[in-house]
């Protein structure tokens, strides 16, 4: 029997409605063509056909799967339902109210956007829409992020959760002439480094620590 179906606990009615699977496949496969068919491209679909052990998904793997879907130009549908009196079960709740609080803050590198020409570094990724590029962070980097591709093509950077500006240092900033230190260690660190980074690289600077959302987000300004 169907697991959200009012009469599942009911031995009697179970006893007299065996079931019909034949019926039962038709309807299911009807259900998934509507899905399929009527609302846009749909890139991930889950079956979730255990009500009793549910494999609840947390709000921050939901986050990362819708962004993951915009990420490659795709539409997210999220399935859920009230439960026989008409509310939400209290993990459904905490998803709906956390996703929400996190778009309030971050939706616009969601709405409208899609995939980006510029490649994400490792464990993140990018959604575009004209000149505002989002990076979203799935791990928070420690201290520095190094962006290829993109040096010489930001005017400005912020996160989304408090719009915070971001700083960077792109092109003849990492190319340049460099600086003469009166602290050695400074000497040594910037020669270092700057004769490992390309000149189209852009090296952002992170807060030490990550903001307490469900995914930070750093919104990048294009030059035009």
């Amino acid at each position: 029997m169907d697991g959200y179906h009012p009469e599942r606990n009911n031995q009697e009615y179970i006893r007299k409605h065996p079931g019909n699977m034949e019926a039962y496949t038709k309807f299911m496969h009807g259900q998934v063509r509507e899905l399929l068919t009527n609302y846009g491209k749909i890139d991930y679909l889950w079956f979730d056909f255990s009500y009793v052990n549910r494999d609840w998904k947390t709000p921050e793997m939901v986050a990362k799967l819708l962004i993951d879907t915009v990420s490659k130009g795709g539409n997210m549908l999220l399935n859920i339902g009230p439960n026989g009196r008409g509310e939400w079960d209290a993990k459904t709740g905490e998803i709906i109210e956390k996703m929400g609080e996190w778009m309030r803050l971050h939706g616009t590198s969601i709405y409208g956007c899609g995939s980006s020409e510029f490649e994400a570094p490792a464990d993140a990724r990018f959604t575009q829409k004209g000149n505002h590029l989002y990076l979203h962070l799935f791990s928070w980097p420690y201290r520095t992020l190094l962006i290829d591709k993109l040096g010489g093509r930001v005017s400005y950077a912020r996160l989304l959760n408090d719009s915070s500006e971001i700083k960077y240092i792109q092109g003849e900033g990492l190319m340049g002439i460099r600086k003469s230190h009166k602290n050695l260690n400074d000497e040594v660190t910037e020669i270092h480094i700057k004769d490992k980074f390309d000149d189209n690289a852009l090296l952002v600077t992170l807060p030490v620590q990550r903001p307490d959302v469900l995914v930070p987000v750093i919104e990048f300004i294009l030059k035009d």
